[in-house]
């Protein structure tokens, strides 16, 4: 199937923070109502932010998360703070 030559719909999971988890298709719309070619997506198909492609001279791509919806942005949190017992009470 010939992504630049026909309508397709993306289908793909919402937002999580699981790295190695994806999944989603690829479906041909046509105009009869018939369903056309899928093609499967899973976490072999993706690129994370910050990943780099190489040693390749084309490539298709479909944007799914961005902003705080990416899979590193909802694994990002705050480093807890570390303290001893004396200085939690102490604070206190």
């Amino acid at each position: 199937m010939s992504l630049l030559t026909k309508k397709v719909k993306v289908n793909y999971e919402g937002p999580n923070p699981q790295l190695y988890s994806f999944t989603g298709n690829i479906q041909e719309v046509r105009n009869d109502g018939k369903r056309g070619e899928r093609i499967t997506l899973d976490e072999k198909n993706i690129l994370l932010r910050g990943c780099v492609l190489k040693n390749t001279k084309w490539a298709y791509c479909v944007v799914v998360y961005t902003g705080h919806e990416t899979k590193i942005m909802l694994n990002s949190h705050t480093a807890d703070i570390k303290q001893s017992g004396v200085e939690q009470k102490m604070s206190k």
